[in-house]
């Protein structure tokens, strides 16, 4: 009797699922501030959680925005555990960000990065000018939504995965021009033994 080898099956999600998702994230933060709080606050008036009051406009904004960065990093981290798994260790931080352009951004974003730059320095940018996530996201009406607040979850999944891969950095993201968008890699100076 022969033995018929099943393989199991891959867990998706329809694209349109996370960036529907992302873009609810966001303006669920940003109805917040709209009627005078943090989601956070609104939360603990609710009885459901104790959270110290945010005095200002912009250390709400801070919140909110280290908030949808962690949630992001979180997510990367788990994402680079279950992608590079059969990969070698990578030696340089270049060879990391070479890792995260190619594999890590075809198989979480459905391409590769369009532009790598560099100044030996510790700062690489990252180019996309098709970046998927913020195709929806570029049509609402800006008076409420920044293409930028769409960023900082991508942002935080790319910091995660580099700092899962060993590096240690901060990324930003920026779009001029939707759906073009760049993130910026700042390696956090190492003492000079770590890696180059």
């Amino acid at each position: 009797m022969s033995e018929k080898r099943v393989t199991p099956a891959r867990k998706e999600v329809l694209e349109s699922s996370l960036e529907f998702l992302l873009i609810e994230i966001v303006r669920w933060f940003v109805y917040g501030w709209k009627n005078g709080k943090c989601p956070q606050e609104a939360v603990a008036e609710n009885g459901s959680a104790d959270v110290d009051q945010i005095s200002s406009s912009l250390n709400r904004k801070l919140a909110l925005t280290n908030a949808v960065h962690g949630m992001g990093y979180d997510v990367g981290q788990r994402l680079i555990e279950r992608l590079s798994t059969d990969h070698l260790k990578m030696e340089t931080n270049l060879e990391v960000v070479k890792y995260i352009c190619k594999d890590f951004w075809e198989e979480t974003f459905k391409k590769q990065i369009d532009v790598l730059k560099t100044n030996n320095k510790g700062r690489f940018v990252l180019q996309d000018n098709n970046f998927r996530w913020i195709r929806k996201a570029s049509r609402n009406d800006p008076s409420q939504l920044k293409v930028e607040d769409f960023l900082i979850f991508p942002a935080g999944i790319v910091c995660g995965a580099m700092n899962r891969l060993g590096v240690d950095c901060t990324v930003s993201a920026d779009a001029t021009s939707t759906p073009m968008c760049i993130f910026t890699v700042e390696i956090v100076q190492q003492p000079s033994n770590a890696r180059q």
